[in-house]
């Protein structure tokens, strides 16, 4: 979750786990962050399904600081903004992968 909070606001972020545990948001809600509009679609793993990805983002980033290879098969859904989600993308993954790889001293 803290990692998350590197690019995505904390309330966007509490937003999307709300929407996913209750398959709902509240109006206000819907328009502050364009969930379950627009083609941003609420759906069971809203929350889960990328913050996995970005998990798996995340990992592959530390896997490059020690060399080698990586790939990331849940990798290329980016289009999430900070506080709002976009194109089906309610979070965003590459910031997640190179912030981490941006903050990393060089080897």
């Amino acid at each position: 979750m803290t990692e998350l909070g590197e690019f995505h606001t904390p309330e966007y972020v509490s937003a999307v786990m709300r929407a996913e545990a209750a398959q709902a948001i509240s109006d206000e809600e819907r328009l502050r962050f364009n969930l379950g509009v627009n083609g941003n679609p609420i759906y069971g793993e809203v929350f889960r399904r990328p913050a996995t990805a970005c998990g798996a983002s995340l990992m592959a980033a530390r896997l490059l600081e020690k060399g080698g290879i990586v790939f990331n098969p849940a990798g290329g859904t980016h289009h999430g903004q900070p506080s709002r989600a976009s194109v089906a993308i309610s979070l965003s993954l590459n910031p997640a992968g190179t912030g981490r790889l941006r903050a990393a001293p060089p080897a």
